[in-house]
């Protein structure tokens, strides 16, 4: 009975994920087309784009025909849907077998849902939307007054909130100085605001380190392979929030590691 209890528990996670990832999509298409245009057909369609995962309903689409959603859907979009509930029903199992029945549960998981968000929506047009990362910023130091996230109180997730901000702002702003012109945009200083808010400042430091290695690496591979020219524009916010996403699940291990290694040297 206890296999068959933690069975029925790790299925309805799941299923919480794929409700989790259809509000994602239905929150990056409006962004995306800059319009509530986004959510298009009848009341009855928008409240069950809203309420349903689609991932079953648009592969039946993709492989059988069309118009089960809307005419107006084209296959990148259809894919990116799917991958993005994909993403949040699995990765919300995942955060069950880690933190569940603690609160920080449900923190974590409102918290990767907007990083997720974030990275579609970055990929896609290039911004990241205040109403996403300046919202995300006070919820997160609410929950840490209450105590729902791990191991942060609220003076942790202020100095994140602090750091965040300042780190990537300070250089934007000496760049365009120097420069006259952006070198970074003032979504990813509100986003590492974001993430300092649910992290803290080690978080903050970790994010942007691999955010920073991995945006470095992907642009030298593309430049090798001349996908990218050298004045091409990346959007950081992706690599941001799959940084964040990675401390999540493995920052304070992955810093152990790296600090156990330095005995070594």
């Amino acid at each position: 009975m206890h296999v068959i209890e933690e069975i029925a528990q790790y299925f309805v996670a799941t299923v919480f994920g794929f409700l989790v990832g259809a509000v994602v999509n239905a929150v990056s298409r409006y962004f995306l087309s800059r319009s509530s245009t986004a959510l298009k057909g009848s009341s009855t369609l928008r409240f069950l784009r809203v309420l349903i995962p689609v991932t079953a309903i648009k592969t039946v689409k993709l492989f059988f025909g069309k118009g089960l959603i809307s005419a107006a859907d084209t296959k990148p979009q259809l894919y990116s849907d799917v991958v993005v509930e994909l993403v949040c029903g699995f990765g919300t199992l995942a955060l069950f077998v880690k933190f569940y029945p603690a609160p920080v549960f449900f923190t974590n998981v409102a918290f990767c849902a907007a990083l997720v968000a974030i990275f579609r929506i970055d990929l896609g047009e290039m911004i990241i939307p205040d109403a996403i990362s300046l919202n995300s910023v006070w919820v997160g130091f609410m929950l840490s007054w209450f105590g729902a996230i791990s191991s942060m109180d609220w003076k942790s997730s202020l100095c994140g909130i602090l750091l965040g901000a300042t780190i990537l702002y300070v250089p934007a702003y000496l760049y365009r100085l120097i420069k006259g012109s952006d070198g970074l945009g003032g979504g990813d200083v509100k986003l590492m605001a974001m993430v300092g808010a649910f992290t803290g400042a080690q978080g903050v430091i970790f994010t942007l380190f691999v955010a920073s290695f991995s945006g470095c690496l992907v642009g030298l591979i593309g430049f090798l392979y001349k996908r990218i020219s050298s004045n091409s524009l990346i959007p950081f916010g992706p690599f941001i929030s799959c940084a964040a996403i990675l401390y999540i699940f493995f920052g304070p291990t992955i810093i152990d590691l790296f600090l156990s290694l330095t005995d070594y040297f």
